[in-house]
């Protein structure tokens, strides 16, 4: 069964929209699926999806037990805002759960193809270091399935493209 674990509060900006929307996909791809928000959801969003679990507020210490209560077994950070070194980063690192290398900015701008339009290698590598592939997946998210471009100055137009997140 897949368990998604999310630490920290949910905001638009740190995607709560995103992890709403995942939530409906999952609801129809993978109903067996959960997300469980180890922070505050906005109500508003998150009221309603019943593969969501908010657990609140956490003590720092009790982290990994949560995880483990939860059968949390993949971390996503969904923030819409880039974030080279997170949060969640930083807390799966003084839990020594595993990491591997993350280039932490794969944008369709860095990605190598080849004639046949196949991805072949990351490129542009000035930030790769210590990460969650995570972190690699909700930054291609961000670049590929969004209405706007990443520098996009009015933030109430950044939205998540289902079909292009489904692709």
């Amino acid at each position: 069964k897949l368990v998604i674990g999310i630490v920290g509060n949910l905001s638009y900006a740190k995607g709560a929209e995103i992890t709403a929307e995942l939530s409906r996909n999952l609801a129809s791809c993978q109903p067996a699926a959960q997300i469980v928000v180890l922070g505050a959801t906005p109500t508003e969003n998150f009221e309603y999806l019943p593969n969501v679990i908010t657990h609140g507020s956490f003590e720092h210490a009790k982290l990994r037990d949560l995880m483990t209560h939860y059968g949390v077994n993949v971390v996503l950070q969904p923030s819409i805002w880039p974030e080279t070194f997170s949060y969640s980063v930083q807390e799966m690192m003084q839990l020594d759960l595993p990491l591997k290398v993350a280039h932490n900015d794969p944008k369709i701008t860095n990605v190598l193809f080849n004639k046949q339009g196949a991805p072949v290698s990351i490129i542009d590598l000035d930030t790769v270091m210590p990460g969650s592939s995570l972190h690699d997946f909700g930054d291609l998210v961000r670049s590929m399935a969004n209405r706007v471009t990443e520098d996009h100055a009015n933030i109430d137009e950044v939205a998540l493209l289902s079909d292009r997140y489904e692709a």
